[in-house]
């Protein structure tokens, strides 16, 4: 999948440093898991299905540019569904 994405960003006139921008935000963004109870859920045949919005409420960035944090939040109902941070992970000797 980077790799079409790489080559999309290239096709229309990006310089190499926005795709280095895009695979670290790849690479550094959270598995986000919204619980069925913060969405409506609705049935389309045989499969489940969500159509709501969801938007950014809060990012926070570590001195390396990865994400450490975030909030994310359904814009159709207004409901925080997810607030995650990174724990600090600190080297010991």
């Amino acid at each position: 999948m980077l790799d079409k994405v790489s080559e999309y960003i290239k096709t229309h006139d990006k310089g190499a440093e926005t795709v280095d921008e895009l695979v670290r935000e790849l690479y550094s963004a959270p598995h986000v898991w919204v619980s069925a109870q913060k969405c409506r859920i609705q049935r389309r045949g045989d499969k489940f299905v969500c159509f709501d919005k969801f938007s950014v409420g809060h990012i926070v960035y570590s001195d390396e540019r990865e994400i450490v944090g975030l909030t994310i939040i359904n814009s159709d109902t207004g409901e925080v569904v997810y607030n995650g941070y990174k724990r600090s992970q600190k080297k010991t000797a």
